[in-house]
């Protein structure tokens, strides 16, 4: 019976047992691959080990024969959907800074490793770092997850279903426990952008715009903070509020903005491999 079923279903690209498949490679990839890269590569390891999540999903569908188009969404996005994918990047990144903010100052003493990254922030070559950080990790991670993994998902669930699905894994490969809500949050936002655009290229573009703002805030720091070192503790604590308060409502008012202007392009793009060149 289910030999069957397979046999009717389109293999032109994945469905959710195929992208099953390939997040537990991710996930071994990610978890055993580190160690020996870094013996074998040095300074080098960091960018073949993100190498390694795109050659994952694309040698995946080659194997399997699927239609790369159709997999990875590789559509030419409007500029009306570019503009919706950064509003919707901006809300997105606030939501983040502030949701982390407020949690630091409830758990102070919350343990988070986030080594590579750190290391990564202090390179004095800041072309290598902005490829590594920012460039190569959207690329791979958006080729990965919205690409092949959510093509997948899609198959078998309603759309947000796929989207919150594909969040969840996303946070889940990053293996930073503390991380995860956030990480896996972010990732619902891109997958949804994905179902809604029809193009891998609007995720990326979030996913570099998001990794060059937290690399911008881990470099240089907080510009506005300096103004908030002086006074008393109780004045800079209500500073400190006031202005996680505005971030929220900005934050607010661009995810609503960004979903709204997604939404009003021609409505969300056929998936179907016959509409792929």
């Amino acid at each position: 019976m289910i030999s069957g079923w397979i046999k009717k279903t389109d293999r032109s690209r994945p469905d959710w047992v195929d992208s099953l498949g390939v997040f537990l490679l991710a996930l071994a990839w990610a978890a055993f691959a580190g160690p020996p890269l870094r013996r074998a590569l040095g300074e080098l390891s960091v960018a073949a080990f993100t190498f390694g999540l795109f050659l994952i999903p694309v040698g995946s569908a080659w194997l399997c024969g699927f239609r790369m188009a159709a997999t990875f969404r590789l559509r030419m996005p409007g500029a009306r959907d570019a503009a919706a994918g950064m509003i919707l990047a901006t809300g997105m990144l606030l939501a983040v800074i502030v949701s982390s903010a407020a949690v630091s100052a409830l758990i102070p003493n919350l343990p988070v490793s986030g080594k590579t990254f750190r290391t990564n922030v202090n390179d004095p070559d800041l072309f290598r770092l902005i490829v590594s950080v920012v460039l190569l990790p959207a690329i791979c991670e958006e080729t990965l997850f919205r690409g092949f993994i959510l093509s997948g998902l899609e198959r078998g669930t309603r759309v947000m279903g796929s989207a919150v699905l594909c969040g969840i894994l996303f946070g889940l490969l990053h293996m930073e426990p503390v991380q995860i809500p956030f990480t896996a949050a972010v990732g619902v936002g891109l997958s949804w952008m994905a179902l809604e655009t029809g193009s891998i290229g609007i995720p990326v573009l979030m996913h570099a715009f998001h990794n060059l703002a937290l690399l911008a805030i881990a470099r240089f720091g907080f510009p506005f903070l300096s103004g908030m070192t002086g006074g008393s503790v109780l004045s800079r604590s209500v500073l400190l509020w006031c202005a996680l308060i505005v971030a929220s409502l900005l934050s607010i008012f661009c995810i609503v903005a960004g979903v709204r202007l997604a939404k009003q392009s021609t409505g969300r793009k056929s998936f179907s491999p016959v509409s792929f060149p």
